[in-house]
């Protein structure tokens, strides 16, 4: 799992290409990405304004839009990924099994909460945490061919960064009101503070 391409998915059994075994997992794994992918859909982006409207989204919206690209594009790379890295590493056990199962899930809800930033980043920071655990499952499944390398080092540094940022969000949230798009900001010390207006 690589923080460019993250491998969480894992399906197909260890002995499958040698003994002639059905790949443990691949028929209900596959489908439940495109479940994620269909509720995020019909749950998530179909249901804003602009949808609905056929319109050009607003500036506010064009946020929301993008929040709901990067959780997107997380599923993909992570069903892209795991499928390149099946290829060479079969599943041994059920512990990478389940982590699919998870991350799928924390996929589906992301793109379903997409207009709450704090959900997406603590979503991908766990989902990032999850990609770690999988590493290390894969690496003691073999650990006589492969070693914690480069790749799975870009993955913790992933996780670093959303962890970081879900951090910053609880942080700032004393104050009592930020909004990206350029309407107001009320400013970080509660009491005295005053309102100001951008834009």
């Amino acid at each position: 799992m690589s923080a460019v391409s993250p491998a969480p998915g894992s399906h197909g059994t260890a002995a499958a290409s040698q003994a002639g075994e059905r790949p443990f997992g691949i028929d209900f794994i596959d489908p439940l990405f495109a479940v994620a992918i269909h509720v995020g859909m019909v749950e998530g982006i179909m249901h804003e304004t602009w949808f609905k409207e056929w319109r050009v989204p607003d500036r506010q919206e064009l946020f929301y839009v993008a929040t709901f690209l990067l959780g997107f594009s997380t599923l993909l790379l992570s069903w892209l990924g795991y499928h390149q890295s099946i290829k060479t590493k079969p599943l041994k056990g059920l512990a990478r099994f389940v982590l699919d199962v998870v991350l799928v899930l924390a996929y589906a809800v992301m793109l379903v909460k997409f207009r709450n930033v704090g959900a997406t980043l603590f979503l991908l920071a766990i989902a990032y945490f999850l990609f770690i655990l999988w590493d290390l499952a894969k690496t003691r499944e073999y650990a006589d061919q492969m070693r914690w390398g480069r790749r799975e080092l870009v993955t913790v540094g992933w996780c670093v960064v959303f962890c970081a940022l879900d951090l910053v969000r609880h942080q700032a949230r004393p104050c009592r009101c930020l909004r990206l798009s350029g309407v107001r900001v009320h400013d970080l010390v509660p009491s005295q503070q005053r309102k100001i207006t951008l834009g």
